[in-house]
């Protein structure tokens, strides 16, 4: 009984996780979906990125992890579900906050114990670096601005790692009042 109610709670927590990154990756700035892209076909997509971030999460052990963004692109840009997405293909930004972001919920909550190799690049991260260059959901933003941004990062971080820097400023956010 102790081990399904825990089984339970795990499900339930990697469902939220799925539904935190996709609301984070998918549903801000640039169009990420085509105009056909009806609700049927982006529940096929999603469902699609959920078995493929677990099985990217066991890849990122060991490689270099830019390398690993960079074939999770491709990976969703051959999919046969590239033809909802905006131009046929998935923007690096877009990929890195998928993978980043479940990585960053995995650590958080502790199901992995490993810190990630980088962190989420959104908005409010491009703002606390100063960031001049195009949005992390502009096209523009692709791998090299991508490996910029976290140079920049790493440099903001000082002694702490990109990670632990990140979800301190995260939290610290100025724009969001969550006081009862």
């Amino acid at each position: 009984m102790i081990k399904s109610l825990e089984q339970e709670k795990r499900k339930f927590a990697e469902k939220e996780i799925l539904f935190l990154v996709f609301q984070s990756a998918l549903n801000r700035g640039f169009p990420v979906y085509n105009k056909k892209a009806d609700v049927e076909k982006k529940k096929k997509f999603k469902a699609y990125l959920s078995e493929r971030l677990k099985e990217w999460v066991e890849k990122c052990k060991g490689k270099e992890y830019v390398s690993v963004l960079t074939e999770f692109q491709n990976d969703i840009n051959k999919s046969e579900h590239k033809i909802i997405l905006k131009n046929h293909k998935i923007t690096f930004g877009r990929v890195q906050k998928l993978l980043n972001l479940y990585l960053k919920y995995h650590w958080t909550f502790g199901f992995d114990k490993k810190e990630p190799p980088h962190c989420p690049i959104d908005s409010i991260i491009l703002g606390k670096i100063k960031w001049p260059g195009p949005s992390w959901t502009n096209p523009k933003f692709d791998v090299e601005k991508y490996k910029e941004a976290i140079d920049k990062c790493k440099k903001k971080a000082d002694k702490k790692s990109v990670v632990e820097w990140e979800l301190f400023t995260f939290r610290n956010r100025t724009d969001l009042d969550i006081s009862i």
